[in-house]
């Protein structure tokens, strides 16, 4: 399971069993929770003991700049790397989609999908119909007896618009 969080408590923390901390598209830490510890101390940095790591890996990236915040960031592949001021791309492998079923089986299947997501979802559906109905109420009522009640000059055409 993947997921995204931003600061998370201890508690929900302790539940990951691999993290991955980002900062400006840069890897600051990928690896088992349990090496995180090991890892920050390595590069002299100790977590405090009875600290959330999460707290304190988000506090080095903002409090760190500059080359002490560069040794911390993994290595960039060599594969991912353009010389700089060149106008050159990294060459991406150009991949092709092949449509496996036939439009009319894609709609089926489409189609089928979101009967169920409805069949199973009713107070979903009521609460759309409520909703449509009120509002077809509403501007049933504000908009009753609004016609036929021209009272400007039948010569001036502009007091008709």
């Amino acid at each position: 399971i993947l997921c995204t969080i931003h600061q998370p408590s201890s508690e929900v923390f302790a539940l990951f069993d691999v993290v991955i901390f980002m900062k400006a598209g840069r890897i600051f830490y990928q690896g088992p929770v349990s090496r995180i510890n090991t890892y920050y101390a390595e590069h002299d940095r100790r977590i405090p003991e009875n600290f959330n790591p999460a707290d304190f890996v988000m506090n080095l990236s903002q409090v760190l700049a500059g080359d002490e915040l560069e040794k911390l960031f993994f290595p960039i592949p060599d594969y991912a790397l353009v010389e700089q001021g060149s106008s050159q791309r990294r060459e991406e492998s150009h991949l092709e989609f092949q449509v496996q079923s036939s439009f009319f089986k894609q709609m089926f299947e489409l189609s089928w999908r979101e009967m169920v997501a409805t069949k199973r979802d009713t107070t979903a559906l009521i609460v759309r119909f409520a909703v449509t109905i009120l509002l077809n109420l509403l501007y049933g009522l504000i908009f009753l007896d609004a016609g036929g009640k021209d009272n400007g000059d039948q010569r001036d055409f502009s007091a008709h618009v």
